[in-house]
């Protein structure tokens, strides 16, 4: 399971070989967020999130800590859920 938003980027186009940017465009790209694990400490969790941007895989991890609750059901779906009410995350969809 993911988290799907469209962003609008700045993309700078700049030659091969080149320093010089000779233009600058506006792009709309997909941006799906992964929840690849979670870590459990007590009632604390910790989600560990890689983020791809237009269907290319970025090597950062990003870490989110939320109340885990072991009545909840699924994890990964509990760390989704917990996505969700992040602002960083409005418009995005389960996917």
């Amino acid at each position: 399971m993911s988290l799907t938003i469209t962003k609008d980027i700045t993309v700078n186009i700049i030659p091969n070989g080149s320093t010089t940017i000779i233009r600058t465009e506006t792009q709309s790209l997909e941006h799906v967020y992964t929840v690849n694990g979670v870590n459990i400490s007590g009632t604390t969790a910790t989600a560990n999130v890689r983020l791809s941007i237009g269907g290319v895989p970025l090597e950062t991890v990003d870490f989110y800590q939320f109340t885990y609750s072991p009545e909840g059901g699924d994890i990964t779906a509990q760390a989704e859920a917990y996505l969700l009410s992040l602002d960083e995350f409005s418009g995005a969809v389960s996917s």
